[in-house]
């Protein structure tokens, strides 16, 4: 992610936010968020019972000295015991991969807020995305980027994706119909 441009990844985005705030949020939409899926947000979920809300507390998915941070070995372990408990294979992952399933997860979910009529036009969700979420400007928000990289490739990755992680990534991995038109 960084070599992409971005500030931070997800997990320091999350201990920026406060797992804690992540937390409360989940509680009052529990059936969205847990209904699918009873793992989803597990990690983040023990971290909060164990007091570990980010950096505000000095403890997240990292350890904290003021805003310098260090990975720590029990999140990696928890992390272990969670996915062993969920029934969740522990694989490598390609930086490809992780950004494919990172930045086509934003294009993808863009298209949607274009087609559900809640932005007018891309500029002005590439605008937030560079100006409030810190996407890198020089890649001009995450419909820009897809427009340079190639709408087809970012609904052919999606499927791929949909299609090798199984069951429970086709609903994850559905591609946007604005998506699906734009390309054919």
């Amino acid at each position: 992610m960084y070599d992409f441009g971005m500030a931070m990844g997800y997990c320091s985005m999350i201990d920026l936010a406060g797992i804690d705030v992540g937390y409360l949020s989940r509680q009052g939409n529990r059936e969205i968020f847990y209904s699918r899926d009873p793992s989803y947000a597990a990690i983040c979920d023990e971290l909060y019972g164990l007091g570990r809300f980010g950096q505000k507390s000095e403890r997240g998915f990292y350890t904290y000295e003021g805003r310098n941070k260090t990975e720590d070995p029990e999140v990696m372990e928890l992390a272990a015991q969670l996915a062993k408990e969920n029934d969740v294979t522990i694989r490598e992952n390609s930086d490809e991969e992780i950004l494919e399933r990172t930045i086509y997860m934003l294009i993808n979910e863009s298209a949607q807020v274009l087609d559900d009529g809640i932005a007018s036009r891309s500029c002005d969700i590439d605008t937030v995305f560079c100006n409030g979420y810190g996407f890198p400007v020089h890649r001009g928000g995450p419909l820009q980027y897809a427009d340079e990289i190639g709408l087809d490739k970012v609904l052919e990755a999606l499927n791929w994706y949909r299609k090798k992680l199984g069951s429970y990534d086709e609903e994850w991995f559905k591609p946007a119909p604005l998506l699906e038109r734009l390309v054919a």
